[in-house]
């Protein structure tokens, strides 16, 4: 409805102000004004003549226009000044027009991205390739040529490259199926450093482990015919517990390069009250007694303690302090029971840990499970745990306990459509590794060490991040943004409040079309001239 209300008032004031031009905007022969010196001296007579002419129309714009055109007359000295005059001013309009034109045809300019990269904790090998995505499509790939680094920051060195997604997407970084955490949101022309970390990332020595895979199948088939000989020889109830004996020597094999530091066996005996049944190893063993819930298990029970997990086993949740595989007889591994185990105080010394961080955890088909785990006794000697399992693989005692978050910002304030950088990389935990970083600013959830963000508002934000550890622990902080508002925005919104193309400083209407418009009508003034 602006636009309608704007267009008469235009032509209105652009038919008045050439009017005037045209019929005052002759000279003579003298280089004066097309009049008469009668009508020169009487005003009210002159205007009377063309009354006609200039009826209807806003005398505010006539009075303006017949002073501009007196100012005009006035300062054309003569054909050369109106002619640069002319010149100048169709310069200034045809460049003016031009310069939109040019900015809108710009391409984006591509964002692109460099920094530090770890895989499965360690830094990147040389090799390691690095793929930048945005909704699932690849826009770029790089190649680790130093551990650790990708790409630099020089103006001549290689970086990943995202070219044209539309402003805001996240880039996400991806080595192998692996997703990092850290994301950024991409802006024309940006170059970032980003520091990348991938866990569980499959090793690129792949034909190796197969090897060696090949190799323990071939030890467990070995160890399993020897096991099966040596269980005929027991006879009667001895068959049973030569049965329970054969995964005794497969972990001893399977289990070399985690060294084994103690291996224990007990025998499954029933309760006497017939509920239940415990295999016993003695106090202050690493594991001192199974008391299973079923009363119809036979068989022995073998620990072996080691060191820490086998190489193709990963960690377990926080910082390890021993580490256990139990075996039972096959009709028994998914059976529950409750672990009584021993920690030394020098175990846990050596971990700076406390009695109430310790817990058990079992590894299942799905990774690291955590244990119900009560601390039973704590002494000089050391720290009595039990736990409940509803089965039996690897077992280990780990410390573990919540971590700590620290949200920080790379600037105290920013302005609307600029972009900010939130970092966590001051979170902490004392025990294992953070896995997670989760951001929740103004509705939006980003997910990173360091993300990039911008609002569309100025105004006080507050950005809250979720930290979490390998153990599940998880901790909060937040840190407040100051967003400046638009200064552009609120003189647009002052110069023309309402849309209807008036402002405070102009003459309503007045913009290019009358601009053009008055440069012909100097032109045929200097016409008349010659």
């Amino acid at each position: 409805m602006a636009s309608l209300r704007r267009t008469p008032r235009v032509c209105a004031a652009t038919q008045s102000f050439v009017e005037y031009i045209l019929n005052f905007g002759s000279l003579d022969s003298n280089n004066t004004v097309g009049h008469t010196t009668h009508e020169m001296s009487h005003p009210k007579r002159k205007m009377d003549t063309h009354d006609t002419k200039r009826r209807g129309y806003s005398g505010c714009i006539l009075q303006r226009a017949s002073g501009a055109a007196d100012r005009v007359r006035s300062a054309i000295v003569n054909r050369q000044t109106l002619t640069a005059a002319v010149t100048i001013f169709a310069a200034i309009l045809v460049t003016t027009a031009a310069v939109p034109a040019l900015v809108a045809g710009q391409e984006a300019v591509p964002a692109s991205y460099y920094g530090t990269v770890t895989v499965n904790g360690d830094d990147a090998e040389p090799g390691t390739e690095i793929e930048a995505i945005v909704d699932g499509a690849v826009y770029d790939t790089i190649t680790v040529e130093d551990a650790g680094t990708f790409g630099g920051s020089g103006p001549f060195e290689e970086k990943l490259v995202v070219e044209e997604p539309a402003s805001g997407d996240t880039v996400q970084f991806r080595v192998g199926d692996v997703t990092a955490d850290t994301t950024v949101a991409w802006e024309a022309g940006d170059v970032q450093e980003v520091s990348l970390s991938f866990s569980g990332v499959e090793s690129t020595t792949s034909e190796s482990d197969d090897s060696s895979g090949d190799t323990d199948g071939e030890s467990g088939d070995d160890s399993s015919e020897a096991s099966t000989s040596s269980g005929g020889g027991g006879g009667g109830g001895g068959g049973g517990g030569g049965g329970g004996a054969a995964p005794v020597t497969t972990t001893e094999e399977s289990s070399s390069e985690a060294s084994v530091e103690q291996q224990a066996e007990a025998t499954i005996e029933q309760a006497a009250t017939g509920e239940g049944a415990t295999a016993s190893f003695g106090s202050g063993a690493p594991v001192e007694s199974i008391r299973f819930e079923q009363a119809d298990i036979e068989g022995t029970v073998d620990v072996t303690t080691q060191s820490s997990t086998p190489s193709d086993v990963d960690p377990s949740p926080g910082t390890p302090v021993q580490v256990a595989e139990i075996t039972v007889p096959e009709s028994s591994i998914n059976s529950a029971a409750t672990i009584r185990m021993s920690v030394s105080a020098d175990r846990i010394d050596t971990v700076a840990a406390t009695a109430d961080q310790l817990r058990v955890t079992r590894l299942t088909d799905s990774g690291w499970e955590s244990l119900e785990t009560t601390v039973i006794s704590e002494s000089a000697d050391g720290v009595t745990l039990e736990a409940e399992t509803p089965g039996f693989s690897y077992f280990a005692v780990s410390a573990v306990g919540a971590p700590t978050a620290v949200a920080q910002t790379d600037t105290a304030s920013t302005s609307v459509e600029s972009s900010i950088t939130l970092d966590a990389s001051e979170s902490t935990t004392e025990h294992g590794t953070l896995v997670a970083y989760e951001w929740s600013v103004d509705g939006e959830t980003l997910t990173g060490e360091q993300v990039t963000t911008q609002f569309s508002e100025g105004g006080e934000y507050t950005a809250q991040l979720t930290v979490r550890n390998d153990a599940g622990e998880t901790d909060t902080d937040s840190v407040t943004i100051a967003v400046e508002a638009d200064s552009a925005s609120n003189a647009d919104s002052t110069q023309d409040p309402e849309g209807d193309g008036q402002t405070d400083d102009g003459i309503p209407g007045f913009g290019p079309l009358v601009a053009v418009l008055a440069l012909v009508a100097l032109a045929l003034a200097a016409r008349r001239k010659q």
